[in-house]
C-alpha cells in the first residue's frame, strides 16, 4: 500500500506512539534499577553505604558481589510482578483487538505506565516502604499489559494496513521506532543523571506519558472499519479463538511452522530479557565498574544501532535486493550469537561498545520473522496470532530474566561471561529450528512466502519427456522450451489453458502415481505439471 493516503497518515500516528512509550520505557527501566540497587544498601538484607557500593577503590570483592546478588534477585522479582498479570490480559487482547478494533490495547499499557510511574515517585517520600512501592508500581504497569500489549496491537495494526510485498518493511519500520525510542529514553537518561535526581526523570516520563495518551485519543484512526460493539474483554470465547489459531488443521504443514516459529520468537525474547538485565550486572562488576551514566550511554547505543538495522538495512535487503525474509532471520540470529561469545570476553569499555554494530544485522530477526508468520494466517486471524506471539514472549521474559539473571548470580564468582554463552547456545538452537523450517516450507534463499500465483496446470501424457519419468519419484525440474513442448501437447490433446503464468525459466512437475486405466480407454497414464512457488 503506498503512503499517498491516508493510510500512511494512520501509519505515523502509530509508529509515533510506539516510539513516545519506548522513550519513557526506556527512561523508566534503567532509573528504577538504580533505585532498586541504592534501596537494597539500606532497606535490603544488606547494611551498605551506598556511596562505597560502588567505589572500586573501597569495596571488597565479597561485598560487591553480595551486592550483585541481591541486586538480581530484585530483577527478578520485579519482572514477576509485571509480567504475570501481563499474561492474563494479553492473552484476552489479540481476539479482544480483532472484535473492537487496536486503538484501546494501544492505549491501556500508557494508563498502566502512567500508574506505576505514580507508586515510584511516591516510593521516594521518606518513611515509605520503597522495595514494595517498586513492586507495586510493576504490578499496575504488568495489569495494563505493558510492552507486549502495545506491539501487539501495534503489529496488528500495520498487518491490517500493508500488503503482503510491503508488510517486512513496514513492520521493520514499526520496530525501529521502537529501537529509536529506546535510543532517546536511554541518551536522555545518560545526560539527566549527570545533572539531575533519578525521580526527576521519572517526571519527565510522566510528562510525555500524559502526552501520548492525549495524541492517541486525538489522532488515532482504529484500523478496522467492522468493529464489534461488544467491549467486553474478558470472554471465555477469545481463549478458544486464540488456542485454535494454532490448534486447527492447516494445509502444508503450516501448523507445524506456525507452533516452531512462536517458539523461537518466545526464545529469542527469552534471550533478550536476559541480555538486558544481565548487561547491567556485568558492566557494574569488575573490572569495568561503570556507573549509571555510561551504562545509560551503552543503552542508547544499543538501541541506536538495531534502529538502523531496521529501518535502513531490513529496507534495503527486503525491498531493494529482494533478499528473503527467511534468509533475515538466519543472517539475524547469526550475528547475534557472535554477539553473545564477544559480550561474554569484554573485559574492557572498547571490547562492550565494539559489541553494539552487531546489533545492526541481529535486530531484523523480529520483524522479518513476525512478517513470516503473518502470512502464514488469515486476515481474522491477525490480533489472536500476534497476541498470542505476546503471550509466549512475555512468558518467556520472564524465564529468561528467572533464567538468566539467577545463572549470572550463581557463577558470578567463577566467571561473569558464562551467562552469555548460555544465551548464545540458545540462539544456535534457535538457528537451525529456523533453517529447518525454511528448508521445508521453502527454500530460504527463494521467494518470500505469500507473494504467489495460482499455478498452471498442464496434463501431458508420459511419452511427452521421451519416457524419461518413472512412479517412484514425486517431482521434476524442466527447462523452458520443455515447457513449451508440454503445453503444446497439452493444448493439442486438451485444449489451451486460460493463461500463461510463466516469469521465469524454470518450472516445476509434480508427478501423480501411475493408475491401471480401463480396456480401450485410449488413455495413457498422465502427469501434471505445475508452475508456482
Amino acid at each position: 500500500m503506498n503512503c499517498k493516503n491516508a493510510v500512511c497518515t494512520k501509519t505515523f500516528w502509530v509508529e509515533l506512539i510506539t516510539m513516545l512509550y519506548h522513550i519513557c520505557y526506556a527512561m523508566i527501566e534503567p532509573s528504577i534499577k538504580v533505585h532498586i540497587y541504592e534501596a537494597l544498601c539500606s532497606t535490603g538484607n544488606l547494611t551498605i553505604d551506598c556511596s562505597t557500593a560502588t567505589n572500586k577503590d573501597r569495596i571488597s570483592i565479597a561485598l560487591e558481589d553480595a551486592v550483585q546478588k541481591y541486586a538480581a534477585n530484585s530483577l527478578v522479582y520485579l519482572k514477576l510482578m509485571r509480567s504475570l498479570p501481563a499474561l492474563l490480559i494479553i492473552l484476552f487482547c489479540g481476539a479482544w483487538s480483532d472484535n473492537i478494533g487496536r486503538k484501546l490495547p494501544i492505549l491501556f499499557p500508557f494508563i498502566g505506565m502512567a500508574f506505576s510511574l505514580l507508586l515510584y515517585l511516591i516510593s521516594y517520600a521518606h518513611g515509605v516502604d520503597v522495595y514494595s512501592l517498586i513492586l507495586a508500581g510493576g504490578f499496575a504497569s504488568g495489569l495494563f499489559g505493558e510492552v507486549g500489549l502495545i506491539m501487539m496491537a501495534g503489529y496488528s495494526y500495520i498487518t491490517d494496513m500493508t500488503e503482503i510485498s510491503e508488510r517486512t518493511n513496514r513492520l521493520g519500520r514499526l520496530m525501529a521506532m521502537m529501537f529509536f525510542g529506546q535510543f532517546l529514553g536511554s541518551l536522555i537518561v545518560g545526560l539527566m543523571i549527570e545533572a539531575t535526581l533519578v525521580r526527576n526523570i521519572l517526571i519527565f516520563a510522566l510528562l510525555i506519558n500524559c502526552l501520548s495518551i492525549i495524541v492517541i485519543v486525538t489522532f488515532l484512526q482504529d484500523s478496522l472499519s467492522d468493529k464489534s460493539t461488544t467491549v467486553l474483554l474478558f470472554r471465555p470465547t477469545y481463549l478458544v479463538e486464540t488456542w485454535q489459531v494454532i490448534a486447527k488443521p492447516r494445509e502444508e504443514r503450516k501448523r507445524l511452522y506456525i507452533a516452531l516459529i512462536l517458539t523461537c520468537i518466545a526464545l529469542h525474547q527469552a534471550c533478550l530479557w536476559g541480555e538486558f538485565d544481565i548487561t547491567m550486572l556485568y558492566v557494574r562488576h569488575k573490572p569495568l565498574w561503570w556507573n549509571a551514566s555510561k551504562y545509560g550511554y551503552y543503552l542508547a547505543g544499543g538501541s541506536f544501532a538495531s534502529g538502523l538495522g531496521t529501518i535502513l538495512l531490513l529496507p534495503i535487503l527486503s525491498g531493494r535486493f529482494n533478499v528473503p525474509d527467511f534468509s533475515l532471520v538466519l543472517s539475524a540470529v547469526a550475528f547475534k550469537v557472535l554477539q553473545m561469545v564477544w559480550s561474554s570476553f569484554s573485559s574492557q569499555d572498547w571490547m562492550v561498545f565494539l559489541g553494539l554494530p552487531m546489533m545492526i544485522v541481529s535486530s531484523m530477526f523480529v520483524p522479518a520473522l513476525k512478517s513470516v508468520l503473518s502470512k502464514l494466517i488469515t486476515e481474522d486471524e491477525v490480533g489472536k496470532i500476534f497476541g498470542l506471539s505476546a503471550f509466549g514472549e512475555t512468558i518467556a521474559g520472564l524465564l529468561g530474566a528467572l533464567i538468566f539473571t539467577s545463572v549470572y548470580g550463581a557463577a558470578v564468582h567463577l566467571w561473569k561471561g558464562f551467562a552469555f554463552i548460555l544465551e548464545a547456545v540458545v540462539n544456535v538452537g534457535v538457528f537451525v529450528v529456523i533453517f529447518w523450517v525454511a528448508r521445508k516450507y521453502k527454500s530460504p534463499f527463494m521467494e518470500n512466502i505469500g507473494i504467489k500465483k495460482e499455478p498452471l496446470t498442464v496434463r501431458v501424457t508420459n511419452n511427452d519427456f521421451n519416457n524419461k519419468q518413472s512412479a517412484n519419484f514425486d517431482t521434476q525440474e524442466f527447462t523452458s522450451l520443455q515447457y513449451e513442448e508440454a503445453v503444446a501437447s497439452s493444448q493439442q490433446r486438451y485444449g489451451s489453458p486460460d493463461s500463461d503464468h510463466r516469469d521465469s525459466e524454470s518450472y516445476q512437475v509434480e508427478q501423480e502415481p501411475f493408475m491401471e486405466q480401463p480396456e480401450n480407454d485410449g488413455l495413457r497414464p498422465t502427469q501434471q505439471a505445475s508452475y508456482g512457488y
